[in-house]
């Protein structure tokens, strides 16, 4: 018996499959997020494919008279994804958004390329966008 645990062992740890094969198969169902999901939580194999497309593209509400936002939210559980997300949303239905965490949320999305802002006049809120290093050359 003893001979047999390291092997069973061994064969559980060890992806049956190629990593790149995994990531096309995660690739394929990128807008299921749902299956997304299940995916991240099966499998650590699976789980940073199910990320980068789960996160790549957000979208936050803000609530009016409400003692907290989605920006709120996503800086206390979210850290680790944020370098993740590429576009971003932002909207209300009301006129103005105070947002005092923005600009933090901003500083960690830092391959955001797109921002849409939907009914929201941010107010109060100074954001200073940085030029791209993408086109430099040294």
């Amino acid at each position: 018996m003893t001979t047999l645990q390291p092997t069973l062992q061994y064969a559980v740890l060890r992806p049956r499959l190629p990593l790149e094969l995994m990531d096309r198969i995660v690739d394929t169902i990128s807008n299921d997020v749902p299956s997304l999901t299940a995916y991240a939580l099966s499998s650590r194999q699976l789980v940073h494919r199910s990320r980068y497309h789960l996160f790549r593209a957000i979208h936050f509400d803000f609530i009016p008279h409400r003692s907290f936002n989605r920006c709120e939210n996503f800086l206390e559980k979210c850290q680790n994804v944020a370098p993740l997300v590429r576009s971003l949303t932002l909207s209300e239905n009301a006129l103005q958004a105070s947002e005092p965490q923005l600009p933090t949320i901003f500083a960690m999305m830092k391959n955001l390329t797109s921002l849409h802002l939907v009914k929201v006049d941010l107010v109060g809120i100074n954001i200073i966008l940085a030029p791209s290093s993408a086109g430099s050359t040294n």
